[in-house]
């Protein structure tokens, strides 16, 4: 019995033993394997982790993903900054972006990031020459790009393109863009306001506020909402060839401008075939007609559907397109010139196409004369194709802008920008107008006595032509721009500008009551004549009530068939008359001896 208890006993606890032996192994077994599934976990998690950006990256960049938002293109006088020309991009995305093999394009140069540089989720990284790097890590994560570009300081075109070669973002920045002359001239960086508004151009920059002079790797000093609330507008469409036509816009455009539904031409023998955008500012759109366009025709294309980067729609919108024909001698003729402009301002001279031509403004060159009277500093009026229809005006200028502050502009679109004008003093000078064959088309021989002889200061103040079709060098076709217009009428119809009247008296004046007070209504008279035949002479005298000869307008002037003269409402010296009734008496004669007299009754008015 003993014997049974004890085996019994034995046989239990050998069993229990047993038990446990296997309970621990199989916790050991647990253990082991609850451990290993956890380091296969984090080992997964790490992986996953470490492929992120592969998978983030399966996706190629799209345009605006990142954006350029920051150049420092002149460093000199450096603030606190280095003394090294630099940009910076920011990723507007929510995934990591591997820039190997991104480049940086400039007219003539290429930039690359020649190794994987990882650009993470909502941050921003400098770019910068490889000697600039060091210094430049100091204040954000700086990459070094082969053959960084030499930035202009008044102005260049960027462009960033993907290893995969699509066009990400591209500026085209000037020193307007600062929108601040002191920190134009060096030591500050131009900043982009608002980088959820890729297209904003010149309204959507400025120049830095951060006391060092920019920002390089961290938020931008002038960050702030800046919407994009206006819709692009189509400036002007040219003809590259017969069947091709160039459209550009204000803006960058998207929503389908591929698509050839959306250019729709009057004239039922014009088909687009193919619509293409171009880069790298996406502000073109190249038009492939079924047939070619025929000349001396003018046609109309209307455009309707197109929508710039923040979705806001072109209004449909007509255009004249027609192939440009060559301007031949006083086709075009200068119709308003500047040539003493207010403190900080600039020169103007506006053109005016008198012809029933479409011509090209790019095929026109402004001109002056050297010392020796020889033609000199030659300056196409623009470097783009820019057709010109009849009873159009052009202002040239090199600053747009601020003409526009200076003065009222009803068309801005007759605005032409150019790098240079020829100088022109501020006495005397010369303007010519010349075609790209060198055939002269109109000169102006320019004199400040011309002004109105009552106006106090002639600067600021325009000179205007007051007939298109009457002589350009004819003293009595200019006159001072009114009072009323703000002393210039830049790109639209002059203050001063009459259309002839002759009828078929042969010499008629008008109008009969002038007012030569500058404010543009009836500042002077006009006198025109119509005669059979060339070869007449003419005189004119204007006395007052009392029969005293007050000015001797013309004496003995050789006529054309047609002419004018103008009155001013001054005597000889040039000195205000008073107000009340005053005879212009017109005698003309010839070599045959026929002779006749007019008397006209005209009244000088003044404003209290």
């Amino acid at each position: 019995m003993f014997n049974q208890l004890f085996h019994s006993e034995v046989k239990n606890k050998a069993h229990l033993y047993s038990s446990q032996k296997n309970l621990g192994k199989h916790r050991s077994q647990r253990i082991w394997a609850l451990d290993n599934f956890t380091c296969m976990k984090n080992t997964l998690r790490i992986l996953a982790l470490m492929a992120m950006p592969f998978l983030t990256q399966a996706q190629p960049a799209s345009r605006y993903d990142v954006v350029i938002d920051e150049i420092m293109a002149d460093p000199s006088p450096a603030h606190g900054l280095p003394n090294a020309e630099w940009i910076e991009i920011r990723n507007r995305t929510t995934r990591s972006l591997n820039l190997n093999d991104w480049k940086l394009l400039k007219a003539g140069s290429r930039a690359i990031v020649s190794r994987d540089e990882w650009l993470q989720p909502d941050s921003v990284l400098i770019l910068a020459p490889a000697s600039a790097v060091a210094q430049l890590s100091v204040f954000g994560r700086c990459v070094a790009l082969a053959n960084f570009p030499s930035l202009g300081k008044d102005g260049d075109q960027l462009t960033l393109v993907s290893a995969e070669g699509n066009i990400i973002h591209s500026v085209s920045y000037n020193l307007r863009w600062y929108h601040n002359e002191v920190k134009q001239e060096g030591g500050w960086s131009i900043e982009m306001i608002d980088p959820g508004n890729p297209c904003g151009g010149i309204d959507n920059w400025g120049a830095s506020e951060n006391d060092w002079g920019g920002t390089p790797g961290q938020w931008n000093s002038v960050n702030d909402r800046r919407p994009d609330e206006s819709p692009p507008l189509l400036t002007r469409a040219y003809v590259q060839d017969s069947n091709r036509i160039m459209l550009l816009f204000s803006e960058p455009v998207s929503s389908l401008p591929s698509n050839p539904a959306l250019y729709e031409w009057h004239e039922l023998s014009v088909t687009t075939m193919l619509a293409a955008e171009e880069g790298p500012l996406f502000n073109k759109v190249i038009l492939t007609l079924q047939k070619p366009l025929e000349r001396n025709q003018i046609y109309h294309l209307q455009v309707h559907g197109l929508q710039d980067c923040a979705a806001n729609e072109l209004a449909p919108t007509l255009l004249p397109v027609a192939i440009p024909e060559k301007a031949d001698s006083f086709d075009v003729v200068i119709n308003e010139i500047l040539f003493d402009p207010y403190p900080g301002g600039v020169d103007y001279v506006e053109l005016y196409n008198r012809s029933d031509k479409v011509l090209d403004l790019g095929g026109l060159l402004l001109a002056n004369l050297d010392a020796r009277g020889a033609l000199s500093s030659l300056q196409r009026v623009t470097e783009d194709t820019v057709p010109w229809f009849p009873g159009q005006y052009a202002l040239v200028t090199t600053d747009t802008l601020l003409v526009q502050h200076q003065y009222a502009c009803r068309d801005p679109s007759a605005l032409i920008e150019t790098g240079r004008l020829p100088s022109w003093p501020n006495d005397q000078g010369a303007a010519l107008l010349l075609n790209k064959q060198g055939r002269l088309l109109d000169q102006l021989h320019y004199d400040a006595k011309w002004h109105f002889a009552l106006l106090a200061d002639p600067e600021g103040v325009s000179l205007e032509r007051i007939f298109a079709d009457a002589p350009t060098q004819d003293t009595n076709n200019w006159h001072s721009a009114s009072t009323q217009s703000g002393y210039g009428t830049p790109g639209y119809l002059n203050s001063a500008a009459r259309i002839s009247t002759i009828s078929a008296v042969a010499v008629r004046l008008s109008p009969r009551v002038v007012s030569p007070d500058g404010d543009g209504y009836d500042d002077f008279a006009i006198i025109d004549y119509q005669f059979p035949e060339a070869g007449y002479m003419c005189s004119i005298s204007i006395f007052d009530a009392g029969g005293i000869l007050v000015r001797k307008l013309v004496q003995t002037a050789l006529c054309g068939t047609t002419g004018q003269f103008v009155w001013d409402g001054l005597n000889d010296q040039h000195a205000t008359l008073p107000m009340g009734i005053y005879i212009v008496n017109t005698q003309i004669f010839n070599l045959q001896g026929k002779t006749k007299k007019y008397k006209h009754i005209i009244t000088l008015a003044r404003k209290q």
